[in-house]
């Protein structure tokens, strides 16, 4: 306050903020993201929480499978808790609707205890190329844990009923929440 007077700004205190009768904090925003509560992360940040970096190549097994993936090499530290999410990509102020997976692949890699953890996003109706472009992922909802599956059949099984689910929830977004969908919306 001493300061702010002698180089002549003003020094308030701001009420402290809550959500639900608890304290809004960078550590409950962590805590929420590590839990894989992407949803109550966006209500604290007042937006979704976004990863951002680089498209890069893959080992092309969601192409493999019928179902590209753009592959993200982020800096960031903070990477939510393995699982499934439905995301928004964004790329060029551009924004896409995607499932993502965080997580290290079990069903591919084996279960391998070295496996890399890979942040994987199937953008919907997307058929361009993305490689070297550096881009936004924002995480809107958590859809399940990452999970081994018995082969490549049921894996591919369950991805097409995380697209479905998607599908429904975006439809449903559009509806109630449309400013989320939005150009120009989020953090791109």
């Amino acid at each position: 306050k001493e300061v702010g007077e002698e180089q002549g700004f003003v020094v308030g205190k701001i009420p402290q903020v809550q959500f639900r009768g608890s304290r809004v904090s960078s550590t409950a925003v962590r805590q929420s993201l590590l839990a894989g509560q992407v949803a109550l992360a966006r209500r604290l940040l007042g937006r979704p929480y976004a990863l951002a970096g680089e498209i890069v190549h893959g080992d092309a097994v969601g192409a493999g499978l019928e179902i590209p993936t753009a592959n993200l090499r982020t800096p960031n530290e903070l990477i939510p808790r393995k699982g499934v999410y439905c995301t928004m990509l964004a790329v060029d102020g551009r924004r896409h609707r995607g499932v993502t997976n965080v997580g290290v692949r079990p069903t591919i890699s084996g279960g391998a205890d070295d496996a890399p953890l890979t942040i994987e996003t199937h953008v919907l109706g997307f058929h361009g190329d993305l490689y070297g472009r550096s881009v936004s992922l924002e995480f809107l909802l958590r859809l399940r844990d990452e999970r081994r599956f018995p082969g490549k059949d049921a894996l591919v099984c369950q991805i097409r009923r995380d697209v479905a689910r998607a599908h429904r929830y975006f439809g449903w977004l559009e509806r109630v929440a449309p400013a989320l969908l939005a150009e120009g919306a989020g953090v791109a």
